[in-house]
C-alpha cells in the first residue's frame, strides 16, 4: 500500500466521509472523539489529515454501509458501524446488503456501558423495589427511550424480558428530549450511558440502580451490576467497530487492524476514554466477527420475544 487514494470513512452512527487531502487541516470540534481518533491513526498510516463531515439519521445509516458494501474493496472505504448496524436486520424488511456477508471486520473499537437510571422521586433504590413498584401499580411506569429501535429501547426490552418489569415505552426524538424527561420526571426510568448520566447522577436529579454491563465501571464503582442485583447475562453497550468491504486483501485488513489498534492503546487516547466511562477494545478481525454475529443473533431474539415493530 505504497500509494494511497483517498480515504472514505462511511458511517452508520455519524455517516461521517472522510477525504484525505495533501495539507494537514485541523479536525472539527463538533467531531466524535471516535472519529478524531480514526482520523489520527489513518493519518499516521498516509502520511496525510483528515476532514470530517458528520450527520445523524436512521436513513442515512443504511445508506452508508450500502456505500461501504459496494465500494472497491481495496482498504480506502471504510465504515464505522455502531448498535444499528447489528439491529437493522431484524427491524428493517428488507437491507440491500448482507450485514455479515457484505463486510470485512477490522475490529470492535470501544465501547459505553449503559446505567439503569430512574428518576430521584421515584420510590425505588435498587433493581428489586423497582421490579416490585411497577408490578404493584396498575398502570405500571414508564421509561424513556431516544427513539424506536436505539440501544435504550432495545436494552429496556432486554431487561423487561427478564424481571418482567412493568413499564410502557415513551419513544423520544433523541437523546437530549430522552434526558430531559427522565430528569423532569415525565419519565419515570431509562437507560443512559455512563458519561451521559454521570453529572446528573452526581448533583442527584436522577438515581443509578444498576449498571448493564460485565463489570463494574470505573466512573460508577459503587453500583452493582445487574447481574450483581440478581439479572445475569443483562449487558448491552453502546459500542463502534470498523469494517471494510468484503474481499479487502487480508494483508490490507491485517495492515488497518495494526494501525487502529495502535492508536486505541496510546495513552492520551487511554485517558480520555476513560474520563468518559468509554472502554477501548482493541482485538483482531476474528474477534469483531464473532462479536457482530452474536450481537445479530442477541437482539434479533429481543426484538422478536418483545414485539417490536419491523420497519
Amino acid at each position: 500500500m505504497s500509494t494511497l487514494r483517498p480515504w472514505r470513512i462511511q458511517s452508520p452512527s455519524a455517516s461521517a466521509v472522510t477525504r484525505w487531502r495533501s495539507r494537514p487541516r485541523p479536525a472539527r470540534q463538533s467531531m466524535s472523539s471516535m472519529h478524531a481518533l480514526l482520523s489520527l491513526s489513518l493519518a499516521f498510516f498516509s502520511s496525510r489529515a483528515t476532514r470530517l463531515a458528520s450527520r445523524q439519521s436512521s436513513s442515512r445509516c443504511t445508506r452508508s454501509a450500502r456505500r461501504c458494501s459496494k465500494a472497491a474493496p481495496d482498504g480506502h472505504t471504510l465504515l464505522v458501524c455502531a448498535l444499528t448496524h447489528v439491529t437493522n436486520p431484524s427491524l428493517s424488511r428488507s437491507l440491500p446488503y448482507d450485514t455479515l456477508r457484505a463486510f470485512a471486520p477490522i475490529t470492535l473499537l470501544a465501547r459505553t456501558p449503559s446505567l439503569l437510571l430512574v428518576n430521584s422521586k421515584v420510590p425505588a433504590r435498587s433493581v428489586a423495589e423497582l421490579v416490585a413498584l411497577s408490578r404493584s401499580k396498575p398502570e405500571g411506569l414508564n421509561y424513556a427511550s431516544a427513539g424506536d429501535g436505539t440501544a435504550a429501547h432495545l436494552g429496556m426490552e432486554l431487561f423487561k424480558l427478564a424481571s418482567k418489569l412493568s413499564a410502557a415505552h415513551v419513544s423520544y426524538k433523541g437523546g437530549g428530549p430522552q434526558l430531559t424527561a427522565l430528569i423532569s420526571g415525565e419519565a419515570d426510568i431509562a437507560f443512559l450511558t455512563t458519561s451521559t448520566a454521570k453529572p446528573h447522577v452526581a448533583n442527584g436529579r436522577i438515581v443509578a440502580l444498576a449498571l448493564a454491563a460485565q463489570t463494574r465501571s470505573k466512573s460508577f464503582s459503587s453500583v452493582r451490576t445487574l447481574s450483581e442485583a440478581g439479572f445475569p447475562g443483562i449487558d448491552f453497550y453502546a459500542w463502534s467497530g470498523l469494517l471494510a468491504p468484503a474481499n479487502t486483501p487480508a494483508p490490507v485488513v491485517r495492515r488497518l487492524n495494526q494501525e487502529v489498534n495502535t492508536a486505541l492503546q496510546l495513552p492520551d487516547v487511554l485517558r480520555q476514554f476513560d474520563a468518559a466511562g468509554t472502554e477501548a477494545t482493541p482485538g483482531t478481525p476474528e474477534a469483531m466477527s464473532t462479536y457482530l454475529a452474536s450481537e445479530i443473533k442477541k437482539w434479533a431474539k429481543v426484538i422478536r420475544e418483545a414485539r417490536i415493530a419491523v420497519q
